[in-house]
């Protein structure tokens, strides 16, 4: 059995979040598929961002696309309160941040990384599977950002304790290969001429403890570790970086490392469950989707369901049964929607892309009999009730049951994102995807139009 490739992240803020996804794109660009990740604070989110089939350019465009005023606010009004005796425990509010682990991370985060926090009524260092609320809770620096409630605890950011978190020496020998990446520093600037920003300087450097600590401990030196840790760059820890260039500025530098000897691992063939670089789960739900990535993912498969179903319409033909070109149209149109339904449900489980093809195609040629079947089960039953309240009204109640449907809430709070991933988890279901169920929901608002 082949061991697995770690990768570990450290924190950083948003300086980490774009070198680390330079760091990714020169390992995807290399053919290095990463199993399993351990992250602290920024790095949490990059590994569980990753983790759940977003490759490296993905992350740049969800970088490119949003600003970073969007997941950092200022809390104003708590910092005018707390003039008058308030208590107030952070400056900026983080829902935007959280918002944005919700609509992109998906199950396979938490079956593969691993996000360390701290609890803050001892500051114990823990390590626990990744979710949005763990990995929001793993990058709240404390009085910063606001503490994060799990089951009745209050955790903060899991760089207190434990800013790199790597494996115990005894496991390092378990992994094929181990990839550190660590942040870059910002770019040497002007010495702070206050008191107050020597101090403050001096306490950010602390920061640096558990690198100085690494490079001592020779981490760097051990045949299956590459320690990747780009120069300093012009950067900031809530802003990103002028023009986005620190991500090329750690990709070029990444490619230099991996071309060293003994820093490549060979690249592992897609087969099987395996997510493939470039898959991203629950894509009709990502919030940069644009138009030419939602055709090039659909076109293939609307071209191959398309012809089974066109096939099947012919086989059928030639062994007499009822034909004519409205049967035929309608055959292609639900053999073409039953191999979207399968396409995106072997997105949401990762399925590998022959298999996936596959099923895509045995989906198209089964149409008749899909149609025969949803016929009687569905479509005729929806005529009925559509005779009786009339079209329009059908459409509403399909429209709320689309809202209301648990695979589609959004989650504000800790406790209703705590019971999203339980219902997922439950029914084995990745993200935001159930599209099976509004495949069908979307055939009952269409089915009365079928005549």
């Amino acid at each position: 059995m082949k061991k697995p490739v770690l990768a570990v992240i450290n924190g950083g803020g948003c300086r980490q979040i774009e070198c680390a996804t330079g760091i990714l794109q020169a390992l995807d660009a290399a053919g290095i598929r990463i199993d399993r990740y351990t992250g602290s604070s920024a790095g949490a989110a990059v590994a569980a961002l990753h983790a759940s089939g977003n490759d490296g350019e993905t992350l740049e465009l969800l970088i490119r696309t949003t600003p970073a005023r969007e997941l950092f606010r200022p809390c104003w009004m708590h910092q005018a309160l707390s003039l008058f005796g308030v208590p107030v425990d952070h400056i900026f509010d983080a829902s935007g941040m959280y918002r944005l682990l919700l609509e992109n991370i998906t199950y396979l985060a938490r079956r593969d990384v691993r996000v360390a926090v701290t609890r803050l009524r001892d500051y114990a260092a823990m390590m626990c599977d990744a979710t949005p609320e763990t990995v929001m809770a793993s990058a709240a620096i404390p009085e910063v950002f606001p503490a994060v409630e799990i089951q009745g605890e209050k955790f903060v950011d899991g760089g207190v304790k434990n800013m790199i978190p790597t494996p115990k020496i005894s496991e390092i020998g378990d992994y094929e290969h181990i990839y550190i990446l660590l942040c870059n520093d910002d770019a040497p600037g002007p010495k702070p001429k206050t008191r107050i920003g020597r101090g403050i300087e001096a306490f950010s450097r602390t920061m640096d403890r558990e690198t100085c600590q690494l490079y001592e401990e020779g981490w760097h030196e051990l045949p299956n570790v590459t320690v990747i840790q780009p120069p300093p760059f012009p950067s900031s820890l809530l802003d990103w970086s002028e023009d986005y260039k620190l991500i090329e500025h750690a990709r070029n530098y990444a490619a230099t490392c991996l071309r060293r000897p003994g820093a490549l691992r060979p690249p592992v063939p897609q087969t099987g469950k395996v997510p493939a670089p470039g898959t991203v789960s629950s894509f009709l739900l990502r919030k940069n989707l644009t138009m030419k990535m939602l055709v090039k993912d659909l076109f293939g498969v609307v071209i191959l369901a398309g012809f089974g179903g066109f096939v099947r319409t012919l086989t059928g033909k030639n062994h007499g049964e009822p034909y004519n070109l409205k049967i035929g149209i309608t055959e292609i149109l639900i053999a073409i929607f039953a191999g979207m339904l399968v396409h995106w449900l072997c997105r949401e489980y990762v399925v590998s892309d022959n298999l996936r093809t596959a099923a895509i195609a045995l989906a198209g040629y089964s149409a008749r009999g899909i149609m025969a079947i949803l016929d009687t089960a569905i479509i005729q039953r929806c005529k009925g009730l559509a005779k009786f309240f009339g079209r329009l009204p059908l459409l509403l109640a399909v429209a709320a049951l689309l809202i209301l449907t648990p695979g589609c809430i959004c989650t504000d709070t800790p406790a209703e994102e705590q019971q999203w991933w339980e219902y997922h988890e439950r029914w084995g279901a990745d993200g935001h995807g159930n599209w099976p169920w509004y495949g069908i929901l979307i055939l009952y608002a269409v089915a009365p139009f079928l005549n």
